[in-house]
C-alpha cells in the first residue's frame, strides 16, 4: 500500500515538470490586430466626414527554446495585418509586418500551466498606399512586451497572449490564441 501511494505521489510531482520540459518548439497564432489610435484623432477624421478602421487579423509564427522551466527565447514573424482611414474621398491603407526575438520569463502552476510575460524587439516594416496615388514606406526596430497564459498537454501547448508592438509613434496591440509544438 505504501508503494503505491509513494508512486502514485512520485508520478504526481512530475507531471509538471514534464509540461514544462525543457527544449525546441514551433508554433502559431492567430487574433485581433488593433493599432492604437487617438480618440483625438478619430474624432478629427469623423468631423471631416471620414473614418478609421484600426481592427485586423494579425498573426504570428514562431520558433524557440525552452532553457528551463522558467526562462525561453524565441524568434518569430508577425503581421498586424491592416489599418485605413478614409476622408470621404481618398482611403489610405497601412500594410504592416515584422520579425523579431524575446525572452519569455514562465511562472509554472497547477498541472501543465504557465503565466508568462515577454519582453524583446522587432524589426518591422510598414506600407502605406493611397486611392489618390500616394505611397510611403517607413521601418524601425523598436520593444514590443507582453502577457500570456499557456497550458501544455504532452507534446502541444496551447497559448493566449496578449502583446504590444510599439512602431515609432503608433503601438499595435496583438490579442491572440495559438498553439505550439514541443520537440
Amino acid at each position: 500500500m505504501n508503494k503505491a501511494v509513494l508512486g502514485t505521489s512520485f508520478l504526481l510531482a512530475l507531471s509538471p515538470v514534464v509540461a514544462s520540459a525543457e527544449g525546441f518548439y514551433i508554433g502559431g497564432s492567430v487574433g485581433n490586430s488593433k493599432v492604437m489610435v487617438s480618440s483625438e484623432d478619430k474624432a478629427a477624421v469623423a468631423s471631416a466626414g471620414g473614418s478609421v478602421d484600426d481592427d485586423d487579423t494579425g498573426y504570428k509564427a514562431n520558433v524557440g527554446y525552452r532553457f528551463t522551466p522558467n526562462y525561453a527565447v524565441e524568434a518569430f514573424y508577425v503581421d498586424f495585418g491592416e489599418a485605413s482611414v478614409t476622408d470621404g474621398v481618398d482611403t489610405g491603407t497601412v500594410d504592416a509586418d515584422g520579425v523579431g526575438a524575446r525572452l519569455l520569463m514562465m511562472a509554472p502552476f497547477g498541472d501543465g500551466f504557465d503565466l508568462y510575460a515577454s519582453l524583446g524587439f522587432h524589426s518591422w516594416d510598414a506600407d502605406f498606399s493611397s486611392t489618390n496615388g500616394f505611397n510611403a514606406s517607413d521601418d524601425n526596430t523598436d520593444v514590443n512586451y507582453g502577457l500570456g497564459l499557456s497550458y501544455t498537454y504532452e507534446r502541444v501547448t496551447f497559448r493566449g497572449e496578449f502583446e504590444r508592438f510599439e512602431l515609432d509613434t503608433e503601438d499595435v496591440d496583438l490579442l491572440t490564441a495559438g498553439v505550439t509544438i514541443n520537440f
